[in-house]
């Protein structure tokens, strides 16, 4: 529910988690990907994911979020790279990028 969401936000916006990007892969399961998860949730409205798995919907809303800041072609195939990551990060004060 919208509450719910709201409560998560709250509570990530309280305690910024450190996020590596090796540990957002497809088929993984990790608190990493929870995390990035509600970041594309207020960026691009991730619906309908696994929590804590990088799953097709994620990897999806990942490329929705290349694609607005800018990506095109391969580059916003919804793999994870360090510069859009930051700027994730950055954008919504989540997370922060720590070093792999």
């Amino acid at each position: 529910t919208a509450r719910l969401e709201a409560l998560a936000l709250e509570e990530a916006a309280r305690a910024p988690k450190d996020v590596v990007t090796a540990a957002l892969k497809p088929g993984l399961r990790n608190r990493s990907i929870e995390v990035v998860q509600l970041a594309l949730a207020v960026t691009v409205n991730l619906k309908s994911a696994t929590p804590g798995v990088w799953d097709a919907a994620t990897a999806n809303a990942y490329a929705r979020y290349q694609r607005r800041i800018g990506y095109v072609g391969t580059d916003a195939s919804g793999n994870v790279d360090r510069s859009s990551l930051q700027r994730l990060a950055a954008e919504t004060g989540l997370f922060q990028v720590s070093t792999d």
